[in-house]
């Protein structure tokens, strides 16, 4: 399930092997190995690695899966448009409901000051929000195109692809399926070649950075606002390396099985403004949201439109965690949204482009903590240490470098090389490259692998939206 983990790679290569083992009986007879046979190793090793997991995973998947096929089936035989839709109405809500058991029953308990006999910490089944997502999105699409519904086998490929099952991207069913309705384990050299790219780039978002910022985050900034800044900052750099890390090597793996997959990320930190980098930070989410959300609610062109992207950015902080900081970092980014579309499409206000970056930056960053941060009274005492002019003073920012646990390599390597990194793709994305051309070729990708050796932190983290 790890990309940084070995056990996944051990699992993923017993798959194969499993396969070839199979496929080498077929060949043994002079028989072509039937396509039925590979998307059958391919669903088994999806299934195994959620399995792994654990057992709620497992059960929760192939609860979801039931629902959204037979829901599909169900909606394919249906002429009348009314009664598609109730039966959209009946079905989505039973495809939520492992999601709303495991991760919100107790939250909303404790919202409703409802007391559980069972209220005992549950495990949140892995990539329960994403298969789920996808499932619906299936589901509904599949309501829309009644002519060309998929055999059992090809969904479940589709729903258990193993290289973003647990955390993305989310994929749609017209552009995931007719691939896994043609996969075959084929290991074409150009696509082998440039995964291997992605792997390695993801590799050395996750390992090198991501893990390393982690172990440089402070819990605490000790009332220091130079401090906070800085984890704030630490955090979103993290958080960026981290699920990028994710999703880069997603597609790497899936190129190297000659199937393209969605780029969760396009350098968001380079975006212009709020609404680019939403457009850049986690695709797949973002569009799932426009598509199945805000456009049925009427989209922009309805009098209510600011009220429709906010509810839909509250909907996608919840998405996120069952707790109220989740709730108020979406709420603060869809506010952020309405506020620049009505001021640069209603009223065409635009700040300078290079202004405007340094305030997308700091906006950023400054709810990254709203993310972080679950303890609401925290939370209040941060936000009056932001605000309060007198916290900048020269004391705090000489007493700066106590609040890290190693504030050498924070300062002085790992903050500077995320920032030649978020460069490299800002580069990029200026001359309309794809955002980690630099990062891919050959030469960078030698200096990723030396410092991916050099720089493990020996500590075994978990992607972040594993959580998720």
């Amino acid at each position: 399930m790890d990309f940084s983990n070995l056990r996944y790679w051990l699992l993923f290569a017993g798959g194969v092997a499993a396969f070839l083992a199979v496929a080498g009986c077929f060949r043994l007879f002079r028989r072509a190995v039937p396509g039925s046979v590979h998307k059958f190793f391919l669903v088994l090793i999806g299934v195994s690695a959620l399995g792994y997991a654990s057992a709620e995973t497992l059960l929760a998947f192939l609860f979801v899966c039931a629902a959204a096929y037979s829901s599909g089936a169900l909606v394919r035989r249906l002429e009348n448009l009314r009664a598609r839709r109730i039966v959209l109405a009946c079905a989505i809500p039973v495809l939520l409901l492992p999601l709303v058991w495991f991760k919100y029953r107790l939250f909303i308990a404790a919202n409703l000051g409802i007391e559980l006999a069972d209220a005992l910490p549950l495990v949140l089944p892995v990539g329960i929000s994403f298969y789920t997502f996808q499932a619906i999105g299936f589901l509904v699409d599949s309501a829309r195109n009644r002519a060309d519904f998929p055999s059992l086998l090809d969904f479940l490929c589709f729903e258990s692809f193993v290289p973003q099952i647990v955390a993305g991207p989310i994929e749609r069913r017209s552009g995931l399926l007719p691939q896994m309705r043609s996969f075959r384990f084929r290991w074409r050299t150009s696509d082998v070649a440039w995964g291997l790219r992605y792997v390695v780039l993801g590799l050395f978002f996750k390992l090198c950075l991501g893990d390393n910022l982690a172990l440089c985050h402070p819990a605490d900034p000790c009332g220091n606002v130079f401090a906070l800044w800085l984890r704030n900052v630490s955090f979103g750099l993290r958080i960026y390396f981290d699920f990028c890390g994710y999703g880069l090597s997603a597609y790497g793996l899936a190129r190297c099985m000659g199937v393209r997959l969605t780029q969760n990320f396009a350098a968001p930190y380079s975006s212009a403004d709020i609404t680019d980098f939403w457009r850049r930070w986690h695709r797949s989410l973002t569009n799932w949201f426009r598509d199945y959300v805000y456009f049925p609610l009427g989209g922009s062109r309805t009098r209510i439109w600011a009220f429709n992207l906010l509810f839909v950015f509250l909907l996608s902080g919840l998405w996120h965690g069952a707790s109220w900081n989740f709730v108020l970092w979406g709420g603060a980014n869809g506010l952020a949204l309405v506020v620049h579309k009505h001021f640069s499409r209603r009223l065409g206000f635009r700040l300078p482009r290079p202004l405007a970056r340094v305030f997308l930056l700091a906006f950023v960053f400054y709810v990254w903590m709203l993310f972080d941060t679950t303890d609401l009274f925290a939370l209040r005492d941060f936000h009056v240490l932001l605000l309060t002019p007198s916290s900048y003073t020269l004391s705090a920012l000489r007493e700066l470098p106590g609040a890290f646990q190693d504030p050498f390599v924070l300062s002085c390597f790992l903050l500077p090389l995320a920032c030649i990194v978020l460069l490299a793709e800002w580069l990029c994305v200026r001359r309309g490259r794809n955002p980690y051309a630099l990062l891919l070729s050959l030469p960078a990708l030698c200096a990723e692998i030396f410092l991916i050796f050099q720089l493990d932190s020996g500590h075994a983290n978990e992607f972040i939206y594993f959580a998720f």
